[in-house]
């Protein structure tokens, strides 16, 4: 599938989360809600941005966030053992990630933004001693959802471009107040 063009309706998906539960699609058309798509779970730079996103979630109201990670759910569980205080869902079949046009490519690990991003996250003593459980080419994406339409779309151009809190929560502003286009 092709990168979504906002304004666009939200794809009709069902994932199991990091606690069991099933998410759908449908649960997620009342409000603002945050999609926020990685690599997989003991991804360094993933796991530094979560880190971010743990302790500054609160600064999202009124969104709901909800992170993917192309893992199974136990291998999620392995890497988040204390979980985080969003939804966590679990995508290891790519079928959420193909709904939404995310791809992957060499750019995403082999280019001057990855490297930094690799760098930063390693020193911070993100993804030391951790096993590669997915695959590393694939690009983060986020999706700022408002009442089941799609109205915000960022497709990372490597693996430490997604949104960090601040660059979400000017997101969140910009459609707090904006009626959805349907």
């Amino acid at each position: 599938m092709s990168v979504l063009e906002p304004p666009v309706r939200l794809p009709r998906f069902t994932v199991t989360t990091l606690d069991g539960d099933e998410l759908t699609s449908t649960a997620l058309e009342v409000g603002l809600v945050q999609l926020s798509f990685h690599r997989y779970a003991a991804c360094p730079v993933c796991s530094a941005r979560l880190a971010e996103y743990r302790v500054h979630h609160g600064q999202l109201a009124p969104a709901r966030v909800v992170w993917f990670f192309h893992s199974p759910v136990d291998k999620i569980r392995r890497y988040l053992p204390n979980g985080a205080p969003f939804t966590i869902a679990a995508d290891p079949d790519f079928e959420v990630y193909r709904q939404f046009g995310i791809t992957r490519g060499v750019g995403v690990v082999a280019s001057p933004g990855a490297m930094l991003a690799a760098i930063a996250a390693t020193t911070r003593g993100y993804g030391v001693g951790l096993d590669v459980d997915g695959t590393a080419i694939m690009r983060p994406a986020d999706f700022l959802v408002r009442d089941g339409v799609v109205v915000r779309a960022h497709y990372g151009r490597h693996m430490g471009d997604s949104w960090s809190v601040s660059a979400a929560r000017a997101a969140i502003a910009e459609c707090a107040d904006v009626a959805p286009a349907r």
